[in-house]
């Protein structure tokens, strides 16, 4: 899980990193087209490439933990059949509950 939420805390600094050199590249665009104009530009190049390659890691791995979560409750369900069944049924009164609930509230 650490490795997660290092992962998002740095997908955030990267975000942080594009927004503020986009913001230096509008001001400086406005009076300013030079090198450092050129600068700025390559610097939020470089800083979009970093967060784009990081979000497509952490899509990454987040698809690989659904598919990881999926297969296991594919084998729960294959290896206790009744028991999914008696658990499918239990969330279905639960949902069907609050459904009720919430309808006779209005």
């Amino acid at each position: 899980m650490s490795s997660t939420r290092a992962a998002k805390d740095q997908l955030v600094q990267d975000m942080n990193a594009v927004m503020s050199d986009s913001e230096q590249l509008l001001r400086s665009s406005a009076s300013d087209t030079t090198d450092k104009a050129k600068s700025i530009r390559a610097n939020l190049e470089k800083s979009l490439s970093s967060a784009r390659a990081r979000l497509a890691d952490f899509q990454g791995a987040a698809k690989d933990q659904v598919m990881a979560t999926a297969s296991d409750v594919d084998d729960y369900v294959k290896g206790s059949p009744w028991q999914a069944i008696g658990i499918a049924a239990g969330v279905g009164v639960l949902v069907g509950a609050i459904l009720a609930m919430a309808s006779n509230r209005d």
